[in-house]
């Protein structure tokens, strides 16, 4: 028909307008439109400053995914809200397409919300790092949706990740807060944002800097191992990851960097020659998924799993601390080694488990008041400790009867 073939010819000929539309809209799809006032004064602040080249190598896409991510929840309303103030509300169908995504984003987020309280979609979960190591034991995963037994993590899809996201992160911050604490609803919702955003991979360089200079003895050395372990290239740490499926705990320079590197006869035993991390029971945590899984995704699917007792664990809410790294005998102290430690580990975990999983499935447990299943839990977590830090201290001091005289401290 005729308007079919005027709309081939514009096509085949587009105008000025249609050519700036276009640009516009592929910058848009892509994170590349042009930064405001402030996202310029980053740029310029980075460039001047040469180490932060290496610490943010990006930021025009990391703010562009924010704002567009940010545009979808209910603080878009904000920019609207700015903008009838200044009086640069765009008008016609640039507004018609701006308002329709706040609205169905606003409606989106208030679904989201309520699914992320139904424990189907997940955010960054509770600060407090034993707690969240708990629910990591259950194959619970951060920023991911449950579908069925299975996370599946949303966490890379961007920008609706950065979305799903902040109103995740809002909701369980809202939800783990005191009545009194809730009263602070923009607090909240800024930490939710700023949780979310601190997570992102572009941005954790920034993040772990201002751990570090804010207190260079907790997170300086971390720091520095972080950027040092960059000489290994990520291919090659990818595919020596991919390919051990137990966590390493590779702290301190050498360990990061050996944590990236495959065993070299006569050089290094590679990542396998690092302890691995364990859990609360003494055994070595494992990525979900098989080489090919952890090699080319970054986000690989966890199935949930979990014991009895760690799911009571995570339910009653119960607050276990890491197991202390110092052994005493006849008033003398001393602080484990690295190896020695992961020994301990796995020898306190055997008769922790045995007593947890126990008062777990214990009849009428599941029943009793919050606060009398956290006791019991943490008595049976201390009791197991104390049993498998005395047979650990048996077999230390018949392995080398001096090792206290030699090391420990009154």
């Amino acid at each position: 028909t005729a308007r079919f073939e005027a709309m081939i010819a514009k096509l085949a000929a587009p105008t000025p307008t249609m050519q700036g539309t276009m640009t516009d809209e592929a910058l848009r799809a892509t994170f590349q439109q042009d930064l405001g006032k402030w996202g310029k004064a980053a740029v310029r602040f980075r460039n001047e400053i040469e180490p932060l080249r290496y610490v943010m190598p990006f930021i025009k896409t990391p703010i562009n995914i924010a704002k567009e991510g940010f545009g979808r929840t209910p603080l878009g309303w904000l920019d609207v809200a700015n903008d009838l103030r200044k009086g640069t509300l765009p008008s016609g169908g640039a507004l018609a397409d701006d308002l329709s995504k706040k609205i169905i984003g606003t409606g989106l987020s208030a679904w989201i919300a309520t699914e992320v309280v139904a424990k189907n979609i997940t955010g960054g979960g509770p600060p407090d790092p034993d707690m969240k190591r708990a629910l990591l034991d259950t194959g619970w995963k951060p920023y991911s949706i449950k579908i069925g037994e299975t996370y599946y993590p949303y966490n890379r899809v961007e920008p609706i990740a950065t979305w799903m996201g902040t109103v995740a992160d809002a909701t369980e911050t809202m939800d783990m807060a005191s009545e009194s604490e809730q009263a602070a609803i923009v607090q909240k919702l800024s930490q939710g944002a700023a949780k979310n955003l601190v997570d992102k991979t572009y941005l954790q360089g920034m993040a772990e800097m201002s751990d570090a200079l804010h207190d260079p003895g907790k997170y300086g050395e971390k720091f520095v191992a972080s950027r040092l372990s960059a000489v290994v290239p990520s291919i090659l740490a990818q595919g020596v990851k991919a390919s051990d499926p137990e966590m390493r705990d590779a702290k301190g320079l050498l360990n990061g960097i050996q944590g990236r590197l495959p065993a070299i006869p006569g050089v290094t035993e590679g990542r396998q020659g690092l302890n691995p991390k364990r859990n609360i029971y003494g055994e070595p945590i494992e990525e979900a998924g098989g080489f090919w899984a952890r090699y080319l995704s970054p986000s690989v699917p966890s199935p949930e799993k979990g014991t009895p007792g760690q799911l009571a664990i995570v339910e009653a809410g119960a607050d276990i601390g890491r197991l202390n790294d110092h052994v005493t005998f006849a008033n003398k102290s001393m602080k484990l080694d690295a190896d020695q430690y992961d020994r301990l580990q796995e020898m306190a975990g055997k008769p922790v488990k045995a007593l947890v999983e126990n008062v777990a499935s214990a009849p009428g447990f599941s029943g009793m008041p919050k606060e009398q299943r956290i006791k019991l839990i943490e008595e049976a977590v201390r009791a197991g400790r104390e049993i498998g830090r005395n047979q650990y201290l048996v077999e230390l001091l018949r392995t080398d009867p001096t090792v206290l005289q030699r090391k420990g401290s009154r």
